[in-house]
């Protein structure tokens, strides 16, 4: 009887394990959550998830609150080229880029935020999904994800 408990107990480990989103995973999930705030000009869902050290890779620090995004979704350009568009309009999807720490060592990344105060840390997640061809809009969403108080945020960018 206490060879079949454990058995059953270990089996039931692996599949809890094997069913558990990966780190890469989570961080994608909500970089598509976060697309889908800002298309939706949702100011509260998207400043929720930038963390309040939020750094622009090529603006330094910068303070990505409600207000900011309420003012970005008025724009003329996020009115007529954003808003309503469906994510995979506006990003190339299948050309994605979703790196951990390691992986972002051996990039095309490992140098980015180099001018700024930014720092890699161990359990970075960066994702990067390239413009769509086309789409009108000349950058990706390129973020690099970091828990903070065990919650996935958007640390770094541009």
């Amino acid at each position: 009887m206490k060879k079949s408990t454990t058995l059953l107990f270990l089996i039931l480990a692996v599949l809890i394990v094997a069913c558990t989103q990966s780190d890469k995973q989570q961080a994608e999930a909500l970089q598509v959550e976060t697309i889908n705030a800002i298309t939706n000009a949702d100011a509260t869902k998207t400043a929720s998830v930038f963390s309040k050290d939020y750094i622009d890779f090529s603006q330094r620090k910068r303070d990505l609150n409600e207000e900011y995004f309420k003012q970005v979704f008025e724009n003329e350009f996020y009115k007529t080229s954003i808003q309503g568009r469906a994510m995979n309009e506006l990003f190339d999807v299948d050309k994605k880029e979703v790196f951990n720490f390691k992986e972002i060592s051996n990039s095309k990344y490992k140098d980015i935020g180099k001018e700024t105060e930014f720092e890699f840390k161990e359990w970075d997640i960066l994702i990067n999904y390239p413009p769509k061809e086309g789409s009108g809009i000349q950058e990706g969403f390129l973020a690099v994800y970091r828990k903070e108080n065990g919650k996935w945020m958007i640390v770094a960018g541009e």
